[in-house]
């Protein structure tokens, strides 16, 4: 059972639709939170529904919104979240598992024309291997930076 949830806005009625939907009503499930920058900035309703997400993700941008500046590894291993995925454009990506961290990074792509969605692309495909196919945490992130690539190519 895996529940991905994005573009929470943080008005209550969403909110509360977001912790219903992320809380944990079976053992097995896994809840994955890609957060909107108007979420982040509501921390009152982000912290409320991190309670309940086992993987985060979000690029650097948003990085900067939750650990407010540029996060260091240790920020990262201090999120209160066991996965967390961070997204680096072009330069690279962190994978955080529980106690350590997991850098990959993405094949060079020259000037992609359209650079939305390979992020949420990504983490897809970071949870598909992850928690479907039972991949090592190093392969599952590369197999994540190739899908969130070739998402970029597909743009024309």
């Amino acid at each position: 059972d895996i529940k991905i949830l994005t573009e929470v806005r943080p008005d209550a009625v969403d909110a509360k639709a977001a912790v219903f939907f992320l809380k944990k009503h079976r053992k097995s499930q896994t809840s994955v939170l890609i957060p909107s920058r108007s979420l982040l900035r509501s921390r009152r309703v982000f912290d409320a529904l991190l309670r309940h997400v086992d993987v985060l993700a979000c690029n650097e941008r948003e990085a900067e919104i939750i650990f407010g500046g540029d996060p260091s590894l240790q920020d990262v291993l201090a999120a209160p979240v066991a996965y967390m995925l961070i997204t680096r454009g072009s330069n690279e990506a962190w994978l955080k598992m529980d106690d350590r961290i997991i850098k990959a990074r993405p094949r060079a792509l020259a000037k992609p024309k359209y650079i939305g969605g390979a992020g949420d692309a990504a983490t897809a495909a970071l949870v598909y291997g992850l928690f479907i196919k039972k991949e090592k945490p190093e392969n599952a992130l590369k197999f994540a930076l190739e899908i969130g690539r070739k998402t970029l190519l597909a743009c024309k």
